[in-house]
């Protein structure tokens, strides 16, 4: 009778076992679902630095809106196409200019069918707050002693940018006789300015906005000025094309296009006299 006991035991704890372990693979699988369920409302969406200004209040809009959450990858544009290249992850690019997105769709990055224009990244002369030192014109960075900033031309769209408008404008090597230094990123380039470090620098109208309290701006004359837009494109890569394709749209949406202009994205001259520079 003791072993037809023990049998029964076991044969019922076997049972009970296997029941557990169904259960439990019935739980891990709801849970895997419902992680499935959580990740396909989300997107990555890899930018530009100088943009987080408008991207991170044009998300909470969008979240809102549309219940898909957005996450940001913030670098800098020369960065963020090395990255995206290398992990191919993704599902959105937005960088600070138009000549990083042409080399992504060159090496097969983005959906050259799923491209659009976010917003114009327009450079300005910003100065320390009251224009202590009077600068009013962009040939006025050649003045001797001036402390000057930069963004890097190699891994900065704004460098680049700055880069190319100096040399048509004949004052690159003059002014360059003054940069003190080059910054990494957009933002980073303004702090120096905003504790007083820096005399002027050339950077993204939007970033300088930001620092309005600390820093005052003056507009470049459209005749002399180069300026980018920042586009935005799908990538090739994404599992996520219609929750991607929605970003693109509220982008480009009467609602999306406001939040830009309020940002300092939006353009003072007539873009279809001044081309844009790739």
């Amino acid at each position: 009778m003791k072993k037809l006991t023990c049998k029964r035991d076991r044969n019922t704890i076997i049972s009970l076992l296997g029941i557990m372990f169904i259960g439990l693979l019935f739980i891990a699988g709801c849970g895997q679902k419902a992680d499935q369920a959580g990740e396909e409302k989300k997107i990555l969406v890899g930018a530009g630095a100088g943009l987080k200004a408008v991207l991170d209040p044009l998300a909470e809009v969008f979240t809102k809106k549309t219940g898909i959450q957005v996450e940001y990858s913030y670098l800098c544009s020369g960065t963020l196409l090395a990255n995206m290249q290398l992990t191919k992850t993704g599902d959105i690019m937005v960088p600070g200019s138009q000549y990083y997105l042409d080399i992504a769709i060159e090496k097969g990055l983005i959906d050259p069918n799923a491209v659009s224009i976010a917003g114009f990244m327009i450079p300005v002369i910003a100065v320390q707050k009251g224009n202590p030192l009077n600068i009013q014109t962009i040939e006025d960075l050649t003045k001797p002693g001036l402390r000057v900033g930069v963004g890097e031309p190699d891994a900065l769209a704004v460098g680049r940018l700055t880069e190319k408008m100096l040399k048509d404008l004949g004052i690159y090597e003059d002014v360059m006789k003054n940069v003190v230094l080059t910054g990494g990123s957009a933002t980073k380039l303004i702090v120096p300015l905003a504790l007083g470090n820096l005399d002027v620098e050339i950077n993204w109208r939007a970033v300088t906005q930001q620092f309005h309290e600390k820093v005052d701006t003056i507009l470049i004359d459209p005749e002399k000025l180069k300026y980018s837009i920042a586009p935005i494109g799908m990538t090739t890569f994404t599992k996520k094309k219609e929750l991607a394709q929605k970003y693109l749209d509220f982008i480009v949406s009467d609602k999306g296009r406001a939040l830009f202009a309020q940002h300092g994205y939006d353009a003072y001259f007539d873009t279809s006299k001044i081309g844009i520079v790739r």
